[in-house]
């Protein structure tokens, strides 16, 4: 990683990063939730801190909370006229209501924004005063400063085609907001770095393509067809990009696919859905392996026409096995991976020396991967989420998951046994088990020797095994935890679910992904 004279990152995105550690080290900044990967979800000032920042921006005017106007009991001349002074200067706009009481008789309020958030998210209803805003944002010269315009949740707001105007837009973001299209001028916008379109109804924003900015790009579930590969291969597809997410691949032409993958030769982090029958599914090592910039990879495989429940015993023995476990050794800058679908088991030399999180989800191993996996060096997060093993018993070896910090064993509804053998994750300070329905306290006795445990977070499992676990593991805290808090069984809770619900604009919003 390359340094500056200072001595922080020359990359933007991972400058920022430690600048976010820094603040978190020192007490200024707090995480208020999670990935499964370790690393921060979603973050908010302190308190104290927030309240002194906050009052100043608001009267300095780099900030403005829509609805906070002087007060009814009938302000003087002196305080509206300061008022609006402060409104002159706007940097920052965030919206929690209708934004029809907005005023747009006044120009003055939009023309030095550089950020417009909006949190008014009431489903069903159509937001066609946030559309009115929106065309006075682009109209005349209101539209120069722009950067941020965040619709999160919004539903189906209005965007003019007169978008394009925004010439300094560096994110956009309309997850979950339910649109059926974008207008054309969007990839047009020659600053656009971030493009969110995840949980809407758009899965053609053919304009995109021709993008030579665009550097963060999240999809819903796109699918790649010949016409767009032969386009983007032959045109040079978002030369910049570092972040796709969203891609859908079915059965296209390998060598088209090959292609695409060597145009994303900077990407970091994909996300990418695949289909596989016969050889189809041990091709993609083949596609992943050209990306060496990679640092973050998931593959989320499904199987061709899959009725298992109406295939006869005849048929089930012609099917091809599933996909080998990409071979990855070679992508060097890999730290978390996240594999769902059946795969052949999984070989330790498969896998990137340097790998930190991994998570399997339905993998559907027959064999105990812990004498694998606990050969990786560096690994400090392990998720076996739902059936990624269908076997009994799991021992992790002396030895094994040097680096390990938190285990995750979620719906192995066949487990019955795990035993960690003395000098196996010495480090391991979280162990988090949820609806595993056959697995006793006495299953998991050799974690009493597990003096680096620090808490046991126990979710849908019988209360004999949590009462037990509080009288014998007297070094560690026991978790119990509602089903009801959790988004899902064997996924990681949506990003949306984070989003800051900006009454009075909470702290964490600036900080969540």
């Amino acid at each position: 990683m390359g340094q500056c004279d200072d001595g922080l990152p020359v990359n933007p995105v991972d400058r920022g990063e430690k600048y976010l550690e820094d603040l978190i080290l020192s007490n200024m900044v707090e995480v208020v939730s999670w990935k499964p990967n370790g690393t921060p979800r979603t973050c908010q000032v302190v308190t104290p801190l927030y309240d002194t920042f906050r009052r100043q921006a608001v009267d300095l005017g780099l900030l403005h909370i829509h609805d906070q106007k002087p007060k009814d009991s009938g302000p003087t001349q002196a305080e509206s006229d300061r008022f609006k002074r402060r409104q002159s200067s706007i940097r920052w706009l965030a919206e929690n209501s209708n934004i029809e009481s907005f005023s747009l008789s006044d120009p003055y309020i939009i023309q030095r924004m550089r950020s417009f958030n909006s949190f008014y998210t009431r489903k069903g209803i159509l937001t066609r005063d946030l559309g009115k805003f929106l065309r006075a944002v682009t109209s005349q010269n209101s539209h120069q400063l722009l950067r941020v315009l965040d619709l999160e949740g919004v539903y189906k707001p209005y965007l003019p085609q007169a978008i394009g105007r925004l010439v300094l837009l560096k994110y956009l973001g309309l997850r979950s907001t339910v649109l059926d299209s974008l207008p054309d001028s969007v990839g047009d916008l020659p600053q656009l770095e971030t493009l969110d379109i995840k949980n809407t109804n758009i899965v053609h924003p053919v304009s995109l393509w021709k993008s030579k900015s665009l550097r963060h790009l999240y999809l819903n579930g796109f699918p790649v067809d010949p016409s767009i590969l032969k386009r983007c291969t032959s045109s040079g597809f978002l030369p910049d990009l570092r972040t796709l997410t969203g891609l859908y691949v079915s059965s296209i032409d390998d060598n088209l696919v090959n292609g695409l993958m060597k145009s994303l030769r900077h990407l970091t982090k994909l996300g990418m859905k695949s289909q596989w029958s016969g050889n189809r599914g041990n091709n993609i090592a083949g596609w992943v392996s050209k990306l060496t910039n990679l640092q973050s990879l998931k593959l989320v495989m499904i199987e061709k026409d899959k009725e298992s429940n109406t295939k006869t015993d005849k048929e089930k023995d012609k099917e091809s096995p599933p996909p080998s476990l990409p071979s990855m050794p070679e992508l060097r800058n890999l730290f978390d991976l996240y594999l769902r679908g059946r795969f052949q088991n999984v070989e330790a030399n498969q896998l990137p020396s340097c790998l930190e999180f991994l998570t399997l989800s339905k993998s559907e191993f027959s064999e105990d991967p812990m004498h694998n996996l606990g050969q990786l060096q560096q690994l400090r997060t392990l998720s076996l989420l739902a059936k990624s093993y269908v076997g009994t018993e799991m021992r992790c070896s002396k030895d094994a998951f040097p680096s390990l910090r938190v285990l995750k064993l979620w719906q192995l509804t066949e487990l019955t046994k795990l035993t960690v053998e003395p000098g196996s994750m010495h480090k391991l300070k979280e162990l988090e088990i949820r609806k595993c329905p056959n697995l006793p306290f006495e299953g998991i006795d050799s974690l009493k020797h597990l003096e680096s445990l620090e808490e046991l977070i126990l979710t849908n499992m019988p209360n004999e095994f949590f009462r037990d676990s509080e009288k014998k593991l007297e070094h560690c805290q026991v978790i119990e935890v509602q089903p009801e808090e959790h988004h899902g069984e064997d996924e990681e809770p949506s990003s949306i679910s984070a989003r800051a619900d900006l009454s009075g604009v909470h702290p964490s919003a600036p900080f969540t992904e």
